[in-house]
């Protein structure tokens, strides 16, 4: 293994990494930045991008700097269920059984995460991945379902996912009032050469790296190739 040959402890260019381990780009820093007001004024927010672009490592970021004791994270990719099946896997992300009925579902929702929020001083985090494939249905009732004391108090942090055709979809009539009541919004942006190449230069100027005669042919590689991009944006440089 070329780990043992380099003497490597970790492997690199690989993306089971620590959220504090993650590299720290412009698109990573920024998104962060609008977490952290969405996580003051709590509501909804929207992070939208490309694949690759690294947007649920902003949200890995994010979360891993939550304290367990204050947030509760609760992860839901599953987007293309239907709207009962969304109650009942959000359900369960909260600790509770769900009913049968729809309308005994959304009442469970909304005491389970007043309760965390009053009771218990917790703030429910709710990521919502994939919702570029959500049905109009289920954006629909996403509207109806965060809507407390009528629309007057956000006692949970919300935030949506998706690639940047979700931006058009909310854009309809269909969809304004779902998309008039998103808090912040922020984008992530492909990989291109002039952040490969930053990555890059912050990696190999590691004294580990240093020590290693990566060849200009591998280089050029790198740089050239945006497929790296995204397991270069979740790494840290390697260590011995």
């Amino acid at each position: 293994m070329y780990t043992m040959y380099y003497s490597f402890s970790n492997i690199p260019f690989h993306k089971e990494v620590p959220p504090d381990k993650l590299f720290e780009s412009v698109s990573l820093k920024e998104g962060l930045a609008r977490m952290e007001h969405l996580k003051r004024t709590r509501g909804i927010g929207l992070i939208a991008g490309e694949s690759g672009s690294g947007k649920t490592s902003v949200i890995r970021a994010f979360s891993g700097n939550l304290n367990s004791s204050l947030y509760k994270v609760v992860y839901f990719p599953l987007s293309t269920v239907s709207p009962n099946d969304f109650y009942r896997g959000l359900l369960y992300g909260l600790g509770e059984i769900p009913k049968s009925k729809k309308i005994d579902m959304f009442g469970q929702i909304h005491a389970a995460i007043l309760t965390l929020y009053k009771n218990q001083k917790i703030t429910p985090v709710i990521v919502l991945d994939e919702m570029h494939l959500a049905s109009n249905a289920f954006l629909d009732d996403i509207s109806l379902l965060f809507n407390f004391y009528m629309d007057s108090e956000n006692p949970y942090i919300l935030c949506l996912i998706g690639l940047p055709h979700l931006l058009d979809r909310l854009r309809l009539m269909q969809f304004q009032p779902l998309e008039q009541r998103i808090v912040i919004s922020t984008g992530t942006e492909r990989c291109n050469l002039t952040k490969r190449r930053h990555i890059l230069s912050t990696i190999l100027s590691s004294p580990v790296v240093l020590r290693l005669s990566l060849s200009l042919q591998l280089l050029r590689r790198l740089l050239l190739n945006p497929a790296v991009c995204q397991g270069l944006s979740t790494i840290s440089p390697p260590t011995l």
